[in-house]
């Protein structure tokens, strides 16, 4: 993946834009993004920052929200989640990733983290965080990889699924109905 790549997403639920910039360095990987939009005629913006290791394994997560609503999220090397307190969050305990509602940056963190051969389906326990509350909870996700470039997203329960296009970095490119990627 090169250094200092920058990508743009329209989201097509929220009429919303979201500018990310990705920069990868032998440490690790920082990943810093706004979004702007409006959900019910309400408008928002959102400021976050993501720090993954080198192989792509979730380390932490600030999310600022233009209301004054902010959340840190932290995972340990030892498998213990954190909140912006310190606290533990053992309601997370056996989640590897994040998805985060508002981007499907997050879509790319299993994608890059744990490769598929075309075929291949695998369950993840995410940590799920919707955008009003910003309250994660551990929810149980399945990928498929259905081609090159195209993966499956469900909700194990069923409620939710999505054929996303990403590029060769498994960055999304086309989410149906959510977002879409803007050059």
């Amino acid at each position: 993946m090169p250094q200092g790549r920058s990508i743009r997403w329209r989201s097509l639920e929220h009429e919303g834009l979201e500018q990310l910039r990705l920069d990868a360095y032998a440490e690790g990987i920082k990943v810093r993004s706004a979004i702007v939009g409006a959900a019910d005629e309400v408008r928002h913006g959102v400021l976050y920052e993501l720090n993954l290791t080198p192989d792509w394994r979730f380390q932490t997560l600030l999310v600022q929200r233009t209301d004054g609503a902010m959340m840190v999220l932290r995972r340990g090397d030892d498998g213990v989640w954190f909140d912006m307190q310190g606290d533990t969050l053992p309601d997370l305990e056996g989640c590897f990733d994040i998805d985060f509602e508002m981007t499907p940056f997050t879509n790319t963190l299993p994608i890059r983290r744990d490769p598929l051969h075309i075929g291949q389906t695998r369950r993840y326990w995410m940590a799920y965080i919707p955008a009003d509350t910003l309250e994660p909870f551990a929810a149980e996700q399945i990928y498929t990889r259905l081609g090159e470039d195209l993966y499956r997203f469900e909700t194990a329960d069923g409620s939710f699924s999505a054929d996303i296009t990403v590029d060769a970095d498994g960055l999304v490119v086309d989410y149906p109905d959510l977002f879409e990627r803007v050059e």
